[in-house]
């Protein structure tokens, strides 16, 4: 074996045919899941660039360095390293690692390159992040298959430190990945929703399988695979399929424990959720019904028409002004009305508190004349004002001569301003929460129309509108009918778990709604835990396993295995 041979960790032939096959075979793998995510982008089936549907897919850049470095892991494999051949594997190392570092800072910047799609089809998002850009978690994963492919690879890689370095980062890099794998497995990814998003789950087991073979890489130099398999493979094989089925039993116990821990606690969020629902409808429902009651009390009250009556007839008769005025004005500052109007049925102001008004609005004019056919107390719906541009709504109190065939007289407008009482209502949730709301919305032709401010956009009341195709949106699900529990994305884009009530006899709905991310934080401390506890034990099982079979080495061959 030459000199650079023995420096690099080229294998002698013939000699370390096992670790050869298994570096084969993980290079190919990993070129494997590299090729399939290129594929299905080119192809236009995401499935292969995900595997599972809902799920992210892997970055078509992911998959090229995927393909460059199991590319250099094949090549490492299966020759002796000529000085060509280690020039082009320390090429390939230094590459992927300024792809990697360069997408890295970018994404740290917040710029995307369009670059990065390599002129395939990426648009989409999910959960609110583009498709087609690298996570910078999975950067920092290639960093660190760069630093361990890179220091096994230096022609001191003989040297203890360099060994370390190497193994140490494999080591990271192999036992970073079934974390992130078992909370696929657990069905809640971690770090899934923000900026900095975990790897894809295809993308996890590509650097699983690159994390092995540059564990094995990194152990070469040692002398740890010299010789072939001995008379104890039986026995390993043994005792590693034991440890096969303890880890499958601790991993399968941790998933039904999760998985029911979070389906009850969904259903708990989701009666939460549907009780809160219920509790703001009531409460609207409530207030409805008082300002309807308070136009009940002038409705089809002969003494007040009688006054009305008298003052139409003489505008001029001080004390029926005077009666009128105390009648208004005591509804004016003890109810949640701002300004009164008495109208008569030609729609003219003929008395208004407080004086010197602006004339009336023209949904006010329109509701006016209905009311006066009609006959009956109105509420007029949320409209904007076009003198003050404000948002008001309205109680119309048509007053009828009861002494003359209940002859219209005139209609009263009792205006309310929704932010002083209405709004607050609306948005006060009952627990501290820095997502929940409840907007109020109605539906508008072919658009689902924000009667109220949200939570996290400003100047929305009766502006910010979503038409009926955007379906994903629980707004639009509860104005085309549907009802009760809608998970989906609202207005930001952000997935939410929402609830839709219908209000009764009124053409609105409300949505009381949660981001997921703030449903989803207790399961995921919970999570950790788990995941956490299944390492452990997963740590134990291994160790003694390991253990058991160390001693029965030692028990058959005391004095050790001639060389």
């Amino acid at each position: 074996m030459t000199r650079l041979q023995q420096r690099s960790g080229a294998l002698p032939a013939g000699r370390d045919s096992l670790l050869v096959f298994a570096l084969l075979a993980a290079g190919m793998v990993t070129m494997a899941f590299g090729l399939l995510a290129l594929l299905g982008w080119a192809l236009g089936m995401p499935r292969l660039a995900s595997f599972v549907s809902g799920f992210r897919p892997m970055a078509p850049t992911t998959a090229l360095l995927f393909l460059l470095y199991g590319a250099a892991i094949c090549v490492r494999a299966r020759t002796p390293l000529s000085r060509s051949a280690f020039r082009i594997s320390m090429v390939a190392g230094w590459l992927g690692t300024l792809v990697a570092l360069l997408l890295f800072v970018l994404f740290c910047l917040g710029i995307h390159c369009g670059v990065e799609h390599l002129g395939l089809n990426t648009t989409g998002t999910v959960y609110g992040a583009a498709l087609g850009h690298m996570s910078p978690m999975t950067a920092c994963c290639f960093l660190l298959a760069s630093v361990s492919f890179l220091a096994s690879l230096s022609r001191s890689a003989t040297l203890p430190w360099r060994t370390a370095l190497a193994l140490v980062a494999a080591g990271v890099l192999l036992g970073t990945c079934p974390i992130f794998l078992l909370t696929y497995f657990f069905g809640t990814p971690l770090l899934y929703i923000g900026r900095f998003f975990s790897p894809a789950i295809n993308t996890t087991c590509a650097f699983m399988m690159l994390g092995l073979s540059l564990i094995l890489l990194a152990s070469r130099p040692g002398g740890r695979f010299r010789g072939s398999p001995g008379d104890d493979s039986k026995p390993a094989f043994a005792f590693a399929l034991i440890f096969f089925v303890l880890a499958a039993g601790i991993v399968a116990t941790g998933r039904f424990y999760y998985r029911n821990y979070e389906r009850q606690f969904l259903v708990e969020a989701e009666h939460q959720l549907s009780a809160i629902a219920d509790l703001k409808v009531g409460e609207l429902l409530q207030w409805r019904k008082e300002r309807l009651g308070d136009g009940g009390i002038l409705f089809k009250n002969a003494s007040f028409s009688a006054l009305v009556r008298r003052f139409l007839e003489k505008p001029e008769d001080p004390d029926a002004q005077r009666q009128l005025q105390a009648w208004l004005g005591k509804y004016q500052t003890h109810f949640q009305y701002d300004r009164i109007r008495l109208l008569d049925v030609q729609g003219v102001t003929r008395l208004s508190v407080p004086a010197g008004l602006t004339p009336i609005s023209s949904a006010i004019a329109r509701g006016t004349s209905e009311v006066l056919r009609s006959g009956q107390v109105t509420f007029q719906d949320f409209y904007r004002n076009e003198y003050d541009q404000r948002i008001y709504l309205a109680v119309l109190v048509p007053i009828l001569d009861e002494t003359d065939a209940s002859r219209p007289l005139g209609v009263l407008v009792l205006r309310i301003d929704p932010e002083k009482h209405l709004y607050p209502l609306i948005k006060r949730w009952p627990t501290p929460s820095p997502t929940a709301e409840t907007p109020l919305l109605r539906r508008d032709g072919n658009d689902v129309l924000y009667l109220n401010d949200l939570r996290h956009r400003t100047n929305t009341a009766l502006a910010w509108r979503l038409p009926l195709t955007r379906t994903e949106v629980p707004a639009v699900r509860a104005a085309l009918g549907q009802t009760g529990i809608m998970p989906g994305v609202d207005y930001r884009g952000v997935p939410v778990l929402s609830v839709g009530r219908a209000v009764p006899d009124s053409p609105r709905f409300m949505i009381a709604k949660i981001d997921l991310t703030e449903v989803n934080a207790p399961m995921r401390e919970r999570l950790w835990q788990i995941v956490a506890l299944v390492g452990i034990l997963l740590f134990g099982a291994g160790a003694s396993v390991g253990l058991v079979w160390r001693q029965q080495r030692v028990r058959l061959c005391p004095f050790g295995k001639p060389a």
